[in-house]
């Protein structure tokens, strides 16, 4: 690793690892090749892995993926409009992301249910995300 730079975040999936630098780059192991090039001036700022999937949020909002995508979960996920993605989880074949206006999106395998958000009332959006191996996103509702 170059002098200077230092890890600042790790996350690990159920065969590969991830390591976030201080420089804005992401390393991975043992199983998952290394994360998507970044274009100039983006850096990634959080990585979560799923069985053989590995996904990053990066600084401008965008999630990318990687690996075994047999499910559609290491897809490039659409978002609407003036969104960006603040947060990401992964599952065993699914990825959770959070979007800026409190909506969670969830693309994969979606078998029972997984990804399918618990509807909430107006007014509340969430604001965590989490997965579990293959169960529904997990995550935190808040008054808005």
């Amino acid at each position: 690793m170059p002098p200077g730079i230092t890890y600042v975040g790790v996350a690990a999936g159920t065969w590969n690892t991830f390591a976030l630098r201080s420089d804005g780059n992401l390393e991975t192991w043992p199983s998952l090749p290394p994360a998507p090039s970044l274009p100039p001036g983006v850096r990634y700022v959080q990585a979560a892995g799923g069985t053989l999937h590995g996904i990053a949020l990066r600084s401008d909002g965008k999630v990318v993926g990687w690996g075994t995508n047999s499910s559609h979960q290491a897809d490039l996920h659409t978002l609407p409009t003036g969104l960006a993605f603040t947060s990401i989880a992964a599952g065993q074949d699914h990825t959770v992301a959070l979007q800026s206006d409190g909506t969670v999106a969830c693309w994969g395998d979606d078998s029972p249910g997984v990804c399918t958000p618990t509807p909430l009332p107006p007014g509340v959006v969430y604001r965590h995300v989490d997965a579990g191996w293959s169960s529904a996103p997990r995550s935190v509702p808040t008054a808005h």
